[in-house]
C-alpha cells in the first residue's frame, strides 16, 4: 500500500509540474503555426516564414553553469519533428546570413541533447553575422547574467514576424523572411517581475538597457500572449523598471 501511494504522489507531482510549466508558455490562439516540444524548449514554427514565431525555455543557473561542449554536438540539422518540414542548413548557404539561434547553444550546456537540439533549423532564424556576433550575443550574455543572478527564470525569445517581410528562396527552396526586429522575453517567477528587449536588426554599440521595454510593447509588436497564466500578468507586463534587473 505505501508502494502504491508513493507512486500516486509522484504521479501528482508529475502532473502538477506539467501544469505550471504550460502557464508561462504564449497563447498560439490565432497563430497558424505547430508547437513542437524538444527537451530544452518548446517553439510555435511558422511555416509562412520557415523559421519559429516563438522560443520558450526554463533557464537556471545550474543549467548555466553545465559543462557539455559546443564542439561535437553543433552540426545543424532540418528538425523532423516539424510536420510541414523546416528550413534546412543548405537554405543558408550562400545567403549572405547566419544561421541565428533563438535559443543559444550556451544555454543548453546541461545537455547533449539539448546541446544537440539547439541545432536544428527550427530554432534558427537568419541574421547578419555582425547582428548575430555582436548585439545578439550580447543580449543572450546578459540574459545567462539574469539566471545566475536570479536562480531560475522563463525565456521567450523570436523575430518579429510581419507580412511583408522580405525573403530569400534557399538552395532546398524554402522562402526564409528577414525579421526586422528581434526580441528577448524574461520574467522571474520568484521575484514576479518582467522585462523585455526588442531590437532591430542591426548591430548597436548602445548599452542594452536601451532596448528595454514593456511586455505588452512586443505583444503589440508581434500579436502573442505572453505569459496568459500567471498572477498579476497585466501589471507585470505593463510595467518597464530596469532598476529590477542587473545589466
Amino acid at each position: 500500500m505505501k508502494t502504491i501511494y508513493f507512486i500516486w504522489i509522484l504521479l501528482l507531482c508529475g502532473l502538477c509540474s506539467t501544469a505550471t510549466a504550460q502557464l508561462w508558455l504564449p497563447d498560439t490562439v490565432g497563430c497558424d503555426c505547430q508547437l513542437v516540444r524538444h527537451l530544452g524548449y518548446t517553439l510555435a514554427y511558422d511555416e509562412c516564414h520557415e523559421q519559429a514565431r516563438w522560443v520558450a525555455y526554463v533557464l537556471t543557473k545550474e543549467r548555466v553553469n553545465g559543462e557539455v561542449p559546443r564542439k561535437g554536438n553543433d552540426r545543424f540539422i532540418p528538425d523532423t519533428t516539424v510536420a510541414t518540414g523546416s528550413a534546412t542548413p543548405w537554405d543558408y548557404s550562400g545567403s549572405n546570413y547566419s544561421r541565428g539561434h533563438l535559443a543559444p547553444a550556451a544555454d543548453m550546456k546541461w545537455s547533449v541533447q539539448a546541446m544537440r537540439e539547439s541545432f536544428l533549423m527550427s530554432n534558427i532564424s537568419p541574421q547578419t553575422s555582425e547582428f548575430n556576433d555582436g548585439i545578439w550575443q550580447r543580449a543572450e550574455k546578459l540574459v545567462r547574467r539574469w539566471a545566475e543572478e536570479y536562480d531560475s527564470i522563463y525565456v521567450i525569445t523570436g523575430p518579429v514576424l510581419e507580412y511583408d517581410l522580405p525573403q530569400f528562396v534557399g538552395r532546398a527552396g524554402n522562402k526564409i523572411s528577414i525579421p526586422r526586429l528581434f526580441y528577448k522575453v524574461v520574467y522571474d517567477p520568484v521575484r514576479h517581475v518582467g522585462i523585455a528587449l526588442l531590437i532591430e536588426h542591426r548591430n548597436f554599440k548602445r548599452p542594452l538597457h536601451s532596448f528595454a521595454v514593456t511586455i505588452d510593447q512586443i505583444e503589440q509588436a508581434t500579436g502573442i500572449n505572453f505569459f496568459p497564466g500567471i498572477d498579476n500578468e497585466e501589471s507585470i507586463e505593463s510595467t518597464l523598471n530596469t532598476s529590477q534587473w542587473i545589466w
